[in-house]
C-alpha cells in the first residue's frame, strides 16, 4: 500500500513537471513568435524602415518548431498519464520504455535547438568583427530582449526535461528490473 502511494506521488510529480515543461515551451514559443521590431534608419536625406523577426534566422525557426514538438509531446504524455495517476490503470513496461526513450530524445533535441538559438543570439548581441557582421542588439533592443527571454525559458525547459529523463529512467528500472536483480542475487548468495 505504501509503495502504491509513493508511486502515485511520483506520478503526480512527473505529471506536474511535464505540465510545467509544456507551459515553458509554449511560453518560449510565444515570445519567439512575437519577437519582431522595425527601426527607421536615416539614409541620405530620407529614412528606411528595417524589420527584424525570428523567421530571418534558421536557428530561431528551428527553436520554434522544436518548441511546438516538445509542447505537443508533453501534452500527449500528460494526458496519457492521467488514468495512471488516478489509479485507474497502471502503465506497463512498454509504455514506460517509450516515455523513457522519448524523454531522452526530446531533451537532446530541445538542447540542440536552444544551443543554436543561443549562438544566433550571441552573434546578434556581439557581432563578429572578422566577418564584418555588426551587432544588432544595440539597434534592435526589443527583439533581442524577447529572443533572450525565449532562449532562457527554453533552457529551463531543457533542465526540466533532463530531470524528467532521470525520473522516467528511475521509474522504469526501479519498478521492472530491481526485483529480477534482487532475485538473482538471492539465488547466488544462497548457493554459497
Amino acid at each position: 500500500m505504501a509503495s502504491r502511494k509513493q508511486g502515485a506521488r511520483e506520478g503526480l510529480w512527473s505529471m506536474g513537471v511535464r505540465l510545467l515543461t509544456t507551459l515553458l515551451c509554449i511560453t518560449s514559443l510565444i515570445l519567439l513568435l512575437k519577437a519582431k521590431q522595425t527601426v527607421r534608419r536615416a539614409l541620405g536625406l530620407g529614412y528606411i524602415a528595417q524589420t527584424v523577426k525570428y523567421s530571418d534566422t534558421s536557428g530561431f525557426i528551428y527553436l520554434v518548431y522544436i518548441n511546438i514538438l516538445v509542447a505537443a509531446y508533453g501534452l500527449i504524455v500528460f494526458v496519457s498519464l492521467i488514468p495512471s495517476a488516478l489509479g485507474k490503470s497502471c502503465s506497463g513496461k512498454c509504455s514506460r520504455w517509450t516515455i523513457f526513450v522519448l524523454d531522452q530524445v526530446f531533451a537532446y533535441v530541445l538542447l540542440s535547438a536552444v544551443s543554436a538559438a543561443t549562438e544566433v543570439l550571441y552573434l546578434a548581441d556581439k557581432g563578429m568583427s572578422k566577418t564584418q557582421w555588426e551587432a544588432l542588439c544595440p539597434t534592435y533592443g526589443f527583439f533581442c530582449h524577447m529572443v533572450s527571454a525565449s532562449v532562457a525559458i527554453g533552457s529551463v525547459a531543457v533542465v526540466l526535461l533532463a530531470v524528467l529523463s532521470v525520473s522516467s529512467a528511475q521509474s522504469l528500472f526501479h519498478n521492472f528490473y530491481t526485483r529480477a536483480l534482487y532475485t538473482t542475487k538471492m539465488r547466488h548468495s544462497s548457493l554459497t
